[in-house]
């Protein structure tokens, strides 16, 4: 399967297939750090090309996988394709799961900032105020800091950092992209400390406020498309059941859940039944009515009639309008025929993935 870099070891249930060369010692030296926990389990292909039952297996282009407990009993079943699998005839192989210990990332963030000589506090979780002459500068850690707060502290000039890089990176801008967390602790937090340094030497004070409107009196795009890009350049696909990915011309594919989208509940923050029909569509390849959605296997939304489903459906308009900063209806079909079909590509899966990543480890 392919292997995260250094930049996405840091990402909840990181996967490092064993042997895994540099990679895995990386992985290791992050648990000595204390920055992660690391555990290494033991898993079966479906369709392990050098497996005994090779030969029976009916799609073998899978790339389901089954991590095994230890006392597995045959049969199991894979994860995506539903094939039975005899652990009996399969071979065993070894990767390193990778879960992050925020409180120890926030705990190097200070120290390291610390060796400014200047009195750095933490208000609220994950923003950082170092004070300066010019004022507070501001070193948010994307992964902690509300992201109310984080976004309006990035776009007046604070240093971010990112833990969860794949994740966290669309919210700083293109031209100044979060430090690596991972590369801060292993490598050199020079880094950070050059970007510290030079906001404090001439950046004003750094205010606590909301994301300010564009131009057009609305709010700025989160996922900005380049001119001419449309509807059709746009990819969304399912993650897990709380999170997204989105790709777009000329930045990497990341994922974002339904608080970073603005799509939850306002009280317990739960992703919101407008999510739940966005992970819908994208199950289901961006068709859907409501009666499908209502007995769909594959995340399916409860809706009684379909003006429950259209409720549902035109707020979810408006969050993409929002996001993507386009105009246009994101939505093709939505008429007599009571069908939903959407303008962007919705995928059950990452485009060209080949792998089966599970979705938690633990």
């Amino acid at each position: 399967m392919p292997q995260p870099d250094v930049a996405g070891l840091l990402a909840p249930g990181a996967i490092v297939d064993l042997p895994g060369g540099e990679l895995a010692e990386i992985a290791r030296a992050l648990a000595r750090e204390g920055v992660a926990e690391v555990t290494e389990r033991t898993y079966v292909r479906c369709c392990n090309p050098t497996d005994d039952d090779i030969a029976y297996a009916v799609d073998r282009a899978c790339w389901g996988r089954v991590y095994l407990s230890g006392d597995d009993d045959d049969p199991v079943w894979c994860p995506r394709c539903d094939r039975r699998l005899d652990i009996g005839r399969k071979q065993r192989l070894k990767s390193l799961i990778l879960q992050p210990n925020l409180q120890a990332v926030r705990g190097r963030i200070e120290r390291t900032l610390r060796g400014l000589g200047a009195p750095v506090r933490e208000h609220p979780d994950g923003a950082f105020r170092v004070e300066g002459e010019s004022g507070d500068v501001a070193v948010v850690l994307l992964d902690v800091c509300d992201p109310r707060v984080s976004s309006g502290l990035v776009a007046q000039g604070a240093v971010a950092v990112a833990a969860d890089h794949g994740r966290f990176a669309w919210r700083a801008p293109r031209d100044r992209p979060p430090l690596d967390a991972a590369e801060l602790v292993l490598c050199s937090a020079e880094g950070l400390l050059v970007a510290a340094r030079r906001a404090l030497s001439g950046v004003p004070a750094v205010v606590l406020v909301p994301p300010r409107p564009d131009d057009r009196g609305g709010p700025a795009a989160r996922f900005p498309l380049p001119p001419g890009a449309g509807w059709s350049d746009v990819t969304i696909y399912y993650v897990d059941g709380a999170t997204v990915g989105i790709a777009v011309p000329g930045s990497r594919p990341l994922h974002a859940s339904a608080v970073e989208l603005g799509m939850a509940k306002q009280n317990s923050r739960t992703p919101s039944k407008r999510f739940a029909l966005l992970l819908h569509l994208c199950r289901h390849r961006g068709r859907t009515d409501w009666k499908r959605a209502r007995s769909s296997d594959e995340e399916p939304v409860a809706f009684d009639n379909f003006t429950a489903f259209r409720m549902q459906a035109n707020p979810l308009r408006g969050d993409l309008r929002r996001l993507f900063g386009l105009k246009d209806d994101p939505f093709t079909s939505f008429g007599e025929r009571k069908e939903l079909a959407v303008a962007f590509r919705a995928l059950p899966e990452a485009p060209g993935e080949a792998d089966y990543l599970e979705k938690r480890v633990g």
